[in-house]
């Protein structure tokens, strides 16, 4: 395998896994309202459920920011920004 494979290779499965990650994001919009998490959240002290709300928020930055760096590596200015390889002899 040559180096430009391997990084092509890893360029792709690089877009793969970010694409992933939002198919996940949109499926966790989903499980409040199929879990019924309505009524559960009802039953909860206000400040458990104010982080229950928060966790959610800071998993979806999370999502949000790794598709921020996924471009950010997709622009980078030199090849040796990103690789992750070593030279072949």
């Amino acid at each position: 395998m040559t180096n430009s494979l391997v990084q092509r290779l890893f360029d792709i499965d690089l877009w793969c896994v970010g694409a992933a990650h939002f198919v996940i994001l949109l499926a966790s919009f989903q499980v409040p309202y199929r879990l019924r998490w309505k009524q559960d959240l009802q039953q909860l002290m206000p400040f458990n459920r104010k982080l229950l709300w928060v966790q959610s928020a800071i998993w979806a930055g999370v999502i949000w920011e790794s598709r921020s760096s996924l471009c950010d590596c997709r622009n980078s200015s030199s090849e040796s920004d990103i690789s992750v390889l070593p030279e072949s002899s």
